[in-house]
């Protein structure tokens, strides 16, 4: 006696493809987690880079004499990347004359926008942004009061690294 398998195979094929798509929809956000995790990482590296190399210009700075602020109540002074390929600041809002020139401190291929603030009295980097863009004067704005977060991802995608961080987590 002879079986028939023409409508076993046709339904098998269905309920593959049906275990293949949920597979497919359950691993999609597994990979974007996993993606998003290393652009982080890679953001909080690169702060730390320019944190490390805002520092060292600090001690320079410090040993040639160079006096960053004659006001006792300036606590910061903050310096922002001419462009998201440069490594010399736009000048220090509260100090028209100082730039800060990362190019002996940082690898000259080292890409993307950052943003340090410093203790102009002890000399010390408070933290660092790194961004692979330009940093906005906007983005300071929803970041200068989350800045002991661990990240800030923008609307597009774009990672904002910091140096140090923190445990905390947030997310626009």
């Amino acid at each position: 006696m002879k079986k028939s398998r023409s409508g076993g195979t046709i339904v098998n094929i269905i309920f593959i493809i049906i275990g293949i798509a949920a597979l497919i929809l359950i691993l999609i956000p597994v990979f974007k987690s996993m993606s998003l995790d290393k652009k982080i990482e890679k953001a909080n590296d690169n702060a730390k880079i320019i944190y490390d190399g805002a520092q060292k210009w600090l001690d320079e700075t410090k040993l040639q004499g160079i006096v960053l602020t004659a006001s006792s109540t300036t606590t910061e002074l903050h310096f922002k990347s001419e462009n998201a390929s440069s490594l010399k600041s736009d000048m220090a809002a509260e100090n028209d004359f100082i730039i800060m020139d990362l190019t002996t401190h940082v690898s000259k291929k080292f890409p993307g926008g950052w943003y340090a603030v410093v203790d102009p009295h002890e000399y010390k980097v408070v933290y660092a942004l790194w961004s692979e863009s330009e940093i906005q004067k906007d983005m300071l704005n929803k970041i200068g009061d989350k800045i002991s977060q661990k990240y800030s991802v923008e609307k597009n995608g774009n990672v904002i690294g910091c140096y140090p961080i923190s445990s905390g987590t947030y997310k626009e």
